[in-house]
């Protein structure tokens, strides 16, 4: 192709493919910070509600042992 033709130039074509590719790897890093990111924020959140639930359940069984029915609570963690 490149005997053929002699206005295409072999190093011009070289040189792109370079900057393409750098410039793709770059992009798919990014996105992949940012979905790793994403992901982190939501396992955090996870975590954050596992947390809650648990003080949720301790607090409610201990004001169930104290008055033997569970009215209302009083959450001071949250």
């Amino acid at each position: 192709m490149f005997q053929e033709n002699t206005a295409l130039d072999y190093n011009k074509l070289e040189l792109f493919h370079l900057q393409y590719t750098d410039s793709l790897i770059e992009l798919l890093t990014k996105i992949k910070r940012q979905k790793e990111n994403d992901m982190l924020a939501v396992l955090n959140e996870i975590d954050i509600n596992k947390n809650i639930f648990q003080v949720l359940k301790k607090d409610r069984q201990t004001v169930f042992r104290l008055t033997g029915k569970c009215t209302a609570v009083y959450f001071p963690n949250i």
